[in-house]
């Protein structure tokens, strides 16, 4: 079970993409939050893991709020395998905080998008001064006092050329775990989807001549189709959960089938309730209905079993339908899909990918 807990909308940046909707000062309160709490454990079976997660709005500016959070989920007398995640503009950062993310094991992800002229296109404090001297600074110290982070970083049509720049400078910075997303509020048109062909093909490349040089890298872009081709394409237990397996909630407990619905929380039409007053059943049994792919090319694609065109929430900022996808994400599939395949090929000898790989097969 993958629970997110949005506990503010507001932020200490202003970002030009953002689907997390309007800053604005608006937090959880604790009864909202243990209610949430009460609901995880009384919808999962106690043999199952529950995953909370803590998204914003910018989370580090109620670290005390998430203290509390997980104070009250310790006091719970179950057997479910917890695990706790945080997403950070990584612009926060402080030894107050280090201890909080080490005594919790808090798995962290760090928005940065890139070298400075990509970051700080896009991502800026509210006075419009860009934030990577800030982030590199806290990033120096997170390299040495955490075993693991991530960094997502998001690309649009205007930086999607910068890819292999985006992981070659994240690498030189000590950033081991890559994820690579592109901008789902972005407009995406025809003329981009060529670029998208060539900065895969470069970024492919890119992870080709690491591991040639025995570093060793994961990128979330190559790593997820290269897992797929071991276990013969996506499982049912992979796919969209959102409504069923997966649920956001927002400041003001209102219930989304993806933390990436809920936005400056006014959306109707995907929200499921209030955790005060309950989940609608019936809006979510219509939500978990509608996460597969309704493309009618889809269904004889060839790429069918490794492609990700079940996600609802992507699917739903691209084309306003949780199960349409869109002709962005279809050509960004089918090209991650055959890098991948290339990047397989050629390292198929070499003996750091193979430990790599076997390392992906150990956590299944």
């Amino acid at each position: 079970m993958k629970i997110t807990l949005s506990i503010t909308h507001n932020c200490n940046l202003r970002c030009e993409y953002c689907y997390a909707g309007e800053k604005f000062n608006r937090i959880m309160d604790m009864d909202t939050a243990k209610k949430i709490i009460d609901f995880a454990f009384a919808v999962t079976p106690s043999s199952e893991s529950i995953d909370f997660g803590f998204f914003g709005g910018e989370p580090f500016l109620e670290l005390a709020l998430m203290e509390d959070i997980i104070a009250y989920i310790h006091t719970k007398d179950v057997s479910n395998p917890i695990t706790f995640n945080i997403t950070t503009n990584g612009t926060l950062f402080n030894d107050t905080i280090l201890r909080f993310i080490r005594r919790h094991n808090i798995q962290l992800s760090i928005s940065i998008d890139g070298p400075e002229h990509i970051h700080d296109k896009k991502r800026k404090y509210k006075n419009g001064r860009g934030t990577l001297k800030k982030v590199l600074k806290n990033l120096e110290e997170i390299s040495q006092e955490l075993d693991y982070f991530q960094v997502n970083a998001v690309f649009g049509p205007d930086t999607v050329v910068q890819l292999d720049n985006t992981v070659q400078f994240l690498m030189d910075e000590g950033v081991h775990n890559i994820h690579l997303n592109p901008d789902i509020s972005a407009a995406w048109d025809e003329e981009h989807l060529p670029l998208i062909t060539q900065s895969y093909k470069e970024v492919a490349n890119t992870y080709i001549q690491m591991y040639e040089n025995d570093q060793e890298v994961a990128v979330n872009l190559l790593d997820n189709k290269l897992i797929l081709f071991l276990k013969g394409g996506y499982e049912a237990s992979d796919r969209c959960g959102m409504g069923e397996s997966e649920f956001g909630f927002s400041p003001s407990g209102n219930v989304y089938p993806c933390e990436r619905l809920i936005g400056d929380d006014t959306d109707v039409d995907m929200m499921m309730g209030n955790i005060h007053t309950g989940v609608n059943l019936l809006a979510r049994c219509a939500v978990g209905k509608q996460f597969a792919s309704s493309n009618a090319e889809c269904g004889e694609c060839t790429f069918k079993k490794y492609c990700m065109n079940w996600c609802g929430c992507t699917n739903y900022h691209m084309t306003g339908a949780t199960d349409k996808m869109s002709a962005m994400m279809c050509h960004s599939e089918r090209h991650a899909i055959t890098v991948a395949k290339h990047v397989f090929n050629s390292l198929q000898e070499n003996s750091l990918f193979a430990k790599h790989m076997l390392g992906y097969t150990h956590k299944e």
